[in-house]
C-alpha cells in the first residue's frame, strides 16, 4: 500500500558505519524543502496513542514540550532526506537527541523510544494501525516507564509524509520499566494465564440469507484490519458504510462488509405444446403435435422437394366430378338434337 513502516528498535548502525558514518553526499548537497504539517494532524496522532494506552490499562501521556520539539525536528530531516530512518543528523540515536535537548537532565537513566511511520498520504489513523499490531511499536505506546510524549510531522512536495512519537521518562518516576526481551537474553518464565492481546481478532461474519456480511467491532480492531480480514478494498468499506480513514470505530459498532444482494427475477418457462385442434380421436400422440423441424432438417426439404410434393402439381390429376357431368350433358343434347334435325329432314 506504498507504506513504510520502521519499528522503534531497529538499528541502521552497520550500514552507516560502513558508509563511513556519513549520508550520501548527494542527500547531503541537494536537500529537497519539506513543511510542517498542519496542528491538528500532530494533536490526532497524540489523541489515537493515548487511546491504545488507555485501553491497555495506562495513564495518558503527558505532552512534553522539548519532546515536541526533537520529535518536530525528527520529521523534518526525515522529509528532506526523503528517508525514513531512527539516525539523526551526525548519527545521532533518539536518546542522544532527547538528551541533547535537556530532557531529564540530572537523572540516573532516561527511558527513551521513537516510532516513525511515512508514506504517501500517511495519516495519523493509519500509523497507528501499524504500530498497534507490532510489538515494539506497541511497547512504545504502552509501557509503564514513558510518562511523556512529543510528536512531529512533515509533508514532502511529492506527498510522502513522515510521522514521528516519541515517548520518554525519567528513572525513579512513574512505575518500574519493561523492557522488551532481546534475542541475547534469557527471558523469565512465563506466567501460566493466557497473555491477553491489544486488540480482538477479526473473526469473519457469516453471510446472511440476504447476502450480505455485517461485522460487530470489537476491541482494538482498526478500520485497515477489518478489510484486510475480509479481503475487501479500504475504499468500498468506507463508501458501504459512509466513514473516511479519519474516523474512529467504536466496540459493537456495526459495519457492512457486503451490501444486500438483490435476488435474480426468475425466467418463465415456456408453456408446452398444445395439440392439433383437428386431430381425430384414436390419432398416435406422435401424430397430433404440431412439429417444427429443425434449421438442419428445414434446409433439407426446402433444397430438396419430395416426389409427392412434385406429383401435387402435375397435369395428370383426374377432372372433377361436375367437369364430366357437364360433358355428359352436352353430348345428350347434341344426340337429340341431331335426332329432331333427322326428323324434319324427313
Amino acid at each position: 500500500m506504498g507504506l513504510i513502516v520502521l519499528a522503534g528498535m531497529l538499528s541502521l548502525g552497520a550500514a552507516l558505519g560502513w558508509l563511513g558514518g556519513a549520508l550520501p553526499e548527494a542527500v547531503q548537497a541537494a536537500p529537497l524543502a519539506a513543511e510542517a504539517c498542519p496542528s491538528q494532524d500532530v494533536s490526532t496522532l497524540i489523541a489515537l496513542a493515548n487511546q491504545v494506552r488507555t485501553s491497555a490499562g495506562q495513564a495518558p501521556f503527558e505532552t512534553h514540550p522539548i519532546l515536541m520539539q526533537v520529535a518536530q525536528a525528527h520529521s523534518q530531516y526525515q522529509a528532506e532526506i526523503g528517508q525514513g530512518t531512527h539516525i539523526g543528523p551526525g548519527g545521532s540515536r533518539p536518546a542522544d537527541r532527547v538528551k541533547a535537548a535537556g530532557y531529564g537532565q540530572g537523572a540516573s537513566y532516561v527511558y527513551v523510544s521513537e516510532n516513525i511511520a511515512w508514506g504517501y498520504q500517511m495519516t495519523p489513523q493509519r500509523a497507528i494501525e501499524i504500530w498497534v499490531p507490532s510489538a515494539p511499536h506497541y511497547h512504545t505506546l504502552t509501557a509503564p516507564q514513558y510518562i511523556h510524549v512529543g510528536a512531529g510531522c512533515a509533508r514532502r512536495a511529492d506527498g510522502r509524509v513522515y510521522y514521528t512519537l516519541v515517548a520518554a521518562g525519567v528513572a525513579g518516576q512513574g512505575p518500574p520499566p519493561e523492557f522488551l526481551p532481546t534475542a541475547t537474553a534469557t527471558p523469565p518464565p512465563l506466567p501460566s494465564p493466557t497473555p491477553t492481546l491489544p486488540y480482538e481478532p477479526v473473526i469473519p461474519a457469516t453471510p446472511r440469507a440476504d447476502g450480505a456480511v455485517i461485522h460487530t467491532v470489537r476491541r482494538g480492531q482498526t478500520l485497515l484490519m477489518i478489510a484486510l480480514s475480509y479481503r475487501v478494498p479500504l475504499e468500498d468499506l468506507l463508501r458501504y458504510n459512509g466513514l473516511t480513514e479519519h474516523s474512529l470505530l467504536q466496540v459493537g459498532q456495526q459495519l457492512i462488509i457486503v451490501p444486500p444482494q438483490t435476488p435474480a427475477s426468475p425466467t418463465p418457462s415456456a408453456p408446452p405444446p398444445s395439440p392439433t385442434p383437428f386431430a381425430r380421436v384414436g390419432t398416435p400422440l406422435a401424430a397430433r403435435v404440431t412439429r417444427t423441424p429443425s434449421p438442419r432438417a428445414e434446409a433439407s426439404l426446402t433444397q430438396t422437394p419430395t416426389a409427392r410434393s412434385t406429383d401435387s402439381t402435375s397435369a395428370d390429376a383426374s377432372p372433377p366430378g361436375w367437369v364430366l357431368a357437364a360433358a355428359a350433358s352436352g353430348l345428350l343434347l347434341a344426340a337429340a338434337g341431331y335426332g329432331l334435325s333427322l326428323r324434319h329432314r324427313g
